[in-house]
């Protein structure tokens, strides 16, 4: 399959998952694309904290000749924990151990740094800003999509990769809202000063209805969230940052500094949504989805990007692989319900686990943990293990 064969594809989204679709399109399978994105900045779609690649996702990215460039604007994950809000281990993973016999790996980066990397892989021209796609029709050629300006696009195949509020994905599967996993986070990238946990941590503090989460990314810089109980765009009235040193005060002793090493308007709220079942039907004729738009993985197994980035790489390899287009995206959808349903699943979960507020459940939860270092190990590595 060759761009001369007059294949085109268009990506709808130029996010992680987007972006990785389509440098894998032109780079393993060798098609023309063109990438429609309704923000007019890129600074728009670069927003939030920090990511975790963990290798399974790094060696997708080494098949895309980007891995390098990613380690070196990132940091190694060595040392995962999870821990109580007093700071007791209750769970100790050596990542860097693990990474090492995997052959890759994991590390912690910035969506700003993780976003320039995918968008300065693609050639000048592929991506378009500034262009709302509102919906699609198939014919016997293709697929054309309708922007909001009045524009048409036409191409061989669509993929939507336009997040997880994905409005085309309505139009695939029918309206599936998504649903606020009842909580927030509070979270910020940037160099915090020297009180900090020790540098090789990626840790995980669990509390009474709060979680907060710290790792290192490149630059020097560090990332941390706080993950809170709270209605959605509620919960705050005032300053974040007062309202976070009220929340996080007496928990384990950097926290609290952290968050006072941090300006006001470096902290940036999510409201997390998502959509706890997964869909058994990702598209028809030549449209698919991809990423958030087809599962969208919350943040707690810190699988989302990872697994945005393995959905485009096995995208390209089985439309190289098979006898036409649409059979290519049937096989590409086969290859990765049963894995990202997994995922999603369990991330949720985690989710509903981190949520709890009763001191009597939250004690169970910590003695449960303690006992679990071999089946969390365990399935870390088994994720981690996965090759597209």
């Amino acid at each position: 399959m060759t761009a001369t064969d007059g294949r085109r594809a268009i990506v709808v989204g130029a996010g992680v998952g987007g972006l990785t679709a389509a440098i894998a399109l032109q780079r393993l399978a060798g098609m023309e694309v063109a990438v429609f994105e309704r923000a007019r900045d890129v600074k728009r779609i670069q927003v939030g904290g920090g990511l975790q690649v963990w290798t399974n996702a790094m060696k997708a990215m080494k098949q895309l000749g980007l891995m390098d460039e990613l380690v070196a604007n990132s940091a190694d994950l060595e040392r995962f924990e999870f821990r109580t809000d007093s700071g007791n281990v209750m769970i100790r993973i050596l990542t860097s151990q693990m990474s090492q016999e995997l052959g890759a790996p994991s590390v912690g980066v910035s969506r700003v740094d993780l976003h320039k990397i995918l968008l300065d892989a693609l050639p000048e021209g592929v991506v378009n800003l500034g262009s709302d796609v509102t919906g699609f029709s198939q014919d016997k050629d293709g697929v054309t999509i309708r922007l909001a300006d009045g524009r048409e696009e036409h191409g061989a195949i669509l993929i939507a990769a336009d997040g997880g509020r994905s409005i085309l994905r309505n139009q695939v599967v029918g309206p599936t809202p998504a649903q606020y996993a009842g909580y927030s986070i509070w979270q910020t990238v940037g160099h915090l000063g020297s009180e900090l946990p020790e540098r090789d941590l990626f840790g995980i503090w669990h509390g009474r209805g709060k979680r907060f989460i710290f790792y290192r990314v490149g630059g020097g810089q560090q990332h941390w969230a706080a993950i809170v109980n709270a209605v959605p765009g509620g919960g705050v009235s005032g300053s974040q940052k007062a309202a976070l040193l009220e929340w996080y005060r007496g928990w384990d002793r950097p926290i609290e500094a952290m968050i006072q090493a941090t300006a006001e308007s470096d902290i940036s709220r999510v409201d997390m949504y998502a959509r706890p079942k997964p869909l058994r039907t990702w598209g028809s004729g030549p449209v698919t989805l991809l990423g958030d738009a087809a599962h969208p993985v919350t943040l707690n197994l810190g699988q989302g990007a990872c697994q945005a980035i393995e959905d485009g790489v096995v995208l390209a390899k089985q439309l190289r692989a098979a006898p036409d287009l649409v059979t290519g995206l049937r096989n590409y959808e086969s290859a990765r319900q049963p894995r990202t349903a997994s995922i999603l699943t369990v991330a949720w979960n985690i989710g509903r686990i981190g949520q709890l507020n009763n001191p009597l459940l939250c004690w169970i939860r910590n003695t449960a943990m303690s006992n679990l270092q071999g089946f969390f190990a365990s399935n870390t590595r088994s994720w981690s293990a996965y090759e597209v």
